[in-house]
């Protein structure tokens, strides 16, 4: 159950996302006032990534759940590849169409754009924050269920091992 219900929020999340993300570029191509076009981009990204944030902690949440009860980890990485994807999109297409634009436009005079370092660095940040999580999910749900009982030392019967000498 907790299985599907991780799917259907994780397609919740994708559809307006993707949605955002589009339009948030189509701004970019309209017609009108660069100004207007260049605001309506930034409103647009900046809504995204809130939802992108949002988004990704309640599917995180939603992960764990998977995790301690069924003892299956591809919703946490499927929750990275979802936040991955979205985060490069965000710095390696978004970032880079606005740039050309604002160039285009004369908003900007060019530069470096710091977008596709913080993207890998961002991505590689919340790789290491979901293992560090699954290892704490994994670690805490062995302790509350744990799958091998533990036998106390002084308790163990020591004739299961001894072979019984027939009497002559």
């Amino acid at each position: 159950m907790w299985n599907r219900i991780y799917l259907i929020a994780l397609a919740v999340f994708i559809i307006p996302l993707s949605f955002l993300t589009y339009y948030s570029y189509s701004w970019l191509t309209s017609i009108g006032s660069p100004r207007a076009a260049s605001d309506g981009f930034l409103y647009h990204t900046d809504f995204a990534w809130k939802l992108l944030w949002l988004s990704t902690i309640i599917l995180v949440v939603l992960a764990n759940v998977v995790l301690a009860k069924y003892r299956q980890s591809w919703a946490i990485w499927t929750t990275f590849v979802y936040f991955a994807v979205f985060v490069v999109i965000r710095y390696l297409w978004l970032q880079r169409s606005y740039l050309q634009f604002s160039l285009e436009n004369g908003f900007t005079d060019g530069g470096w754009a710091f977008g596709p370092v913080f993207a890998v660095l961002l991505c590689a940040g919340a790789a290491v924050v979901l293992f560090s999580n699954q290892l704490l999910v994994n670690r805490m749900s062995e302790r509350l269920h744990p799958t091998v009982m533990e036998t106390n030392s002084d308790e163990v019967d020591l004739d299961i091992n001894i072979k019984k000498v027939p009497e002559n």
